[in-house]
């Protein structure tokens, strides 16, 4: 593109967006995404929202970091983004047998109060085969204006990936892909992957440094 400044790297748009108009995530008159413009989530009591998640440790862990490879690690992700996952479940948005029930019964604020404990508490990373994350790493270059060059994004709204379980995130690039979630950008993001995409893309974000 002419005129491109030299710090914004080329965006190949097949991987970047799949068929996604740009303007579904950017304002066409300011194609720039301004994070630290963008509005912050309403801010929860993590003492409170300890209490809570009690509840939430059978799958996901205690202090968030789950014991199983399929279920997500909650520990130090976006407080806005798990504020928004939760609603999801309640208004049916995403489904699933266990959340959609779960998140039923939780009013806004205890959302936001669960969110910000989980949020707050310290990750671990899960890590993932080393002959893959060499070849995950090039392909993410695709995946770092959403979710920062090392999985770790700037957008509360938008998941980190470093450190997250493998096997979660392989399936969920695979539920975007067959349509079992739908996401107006990763729908169409995921169907341009292959499988072994999907294989290095999900040891790479497992074995990065998560905050």
């Amino acid at each position: 593109m002419p005129g491109r400044p030299a710090a914004q790297r080329q965006v190949v748009l097949a991987a970047h967006a799949g068929t996604e108009r740009c303007t579904a995530c950017h304002d066409p008159h300011s194609p720039k995404i301004n994070f630290a413009s963008l509005p912050l989530p309403p801010r929860g009591d993590a003492s409170t929202g300890r209490a809570l998640a009690a509840t939430c440790g059978a799958c996901h862990g205690t202090t968030g970091v789950s014991d199983n490879p399929a279920w997500p690690n909650l520990a130090g992700q976006h407080a806005g983004y798990l504020i928004n996952a939760l609603q999801a479940f309640k208004s049916g948005a995403r489904t699933n047998a266990m959340m959609s029930g779960m998140a039923a019964g939780l009013s806004d604020t205890d959302m936001q109060n669960v969110a910000a404990y989980f949020s707050h508490s310290s990750c671990k990373t899960a890590g993932g085969d080393k002959a893959k994350v060499a070849l995950g790493k090039a392909k993410a270059t695709s995946c770092a204006l959403c979710h920062g060059p090392s999985g770790i994004g700037g957008n509360p709204s938008w998941p980190d990936l470093a450190g997250q379980n493998p096997d979660y995130l392989s399936n969920t690039l695979k539920a975007f892909q067959d349509g079992t979630r739908s996401h107006r950008v990763m729908t169409s993001v995921a169907k341009t992957l292959s499988a072994s995409d999907v294989d290095n893309l999900t040891a790479y974000y497992a074995s990065a440094r998560c905050k």
